[in-house]
């Protein structure tokens, strides 16, 4: 059986259902799309391009951040 194959093993109080077999996700994907989001949101603010991009958190990011239980 190929590791991707194998159920994987849900996290404290998650129901075993709701884990999709063999829908591991890339974790830098899933950052980036937030990332992108918070652009979006008028969260953060960009610098740069490339590997010189510089993500800035707002006022307006650093109050919308907490609803997700996320303080900077």
């Amino acid at each position: 059986m190929a590791e991707g194959d194998r159920q994987p093993t849900p996290t404290p109080g998650q129901e075993p259902s709701a884990v999709i077999p063999g829908k591991a996700i890339n974790p830098y994907l899933l950052g980036a799309g937030f990332l992108a989001y918070c652009e979006r949101q008028g969260w953060v603010v960009t610098q740069g391009s490339g590997a010189k991009k510089r993500y800035y958190l707002t006022e307006k990011g650093e109050t919308g951040l907490k609803g997700f239980g996320i303080e900077l």
